[in-house]
């Protein structure tokens, strides 16, 4: 219940299904998409925003050897009715680091790998 989200996320990216991410506005916000133009589109922004180069990455497994880094829940915040209000993401750079930071309230949350796809530079 909890993770079905991240479930379905990672069965998707094992079907072969291709998954992009950027970091959002916020401290532990991520968009995560489909479309690399609607996630490069979100990066966009944030780059205006923050002044600085956003990278988008392309999601793998996390089980693969070869992400440049990992995409970990470490806190899932529930509504009042116990349903995921929202995933607060964090990026990590060793595997050992995703498993000790991921949410393990309510089981251990899958974590994802990151491999840089392009990077977005703000516009001047």
């Amino acid at each position: 219940m909890y993770f079905d989200y991240l479930e379905e996320l990672e069965l998707r990216i094992e079907s072969g299904d291709v998954i992009y991410a950027c970091q959002g506005q916020g401290t532990h916000q991520w968009h995560i998409g489909e479309s690399l133009e609607d996630v490069s589109n979100k990066a966009q922004l944030v780059a205006n925003l923050k002044k600085y180069p956003m990278p988008v990455y392309q999601l793998i497994s996390g089980s693969e050897a070869t992400p440049e880094s990992y995409l970990v829940v470490k806190k899932v915040v529930l509504s009042s009715v116990g349903d995921p209000q929202r995933y607060d993401w964090v990026q990590v750079d060793t595997r050992q680091a995703a498993e000790l930071v991921r949410d393990v309230a309510h089981g251990a949350t899958p974590f994802f790998g990151l491999i840089t796809e392009s990077t977005i530079k703000p516009n001047k």
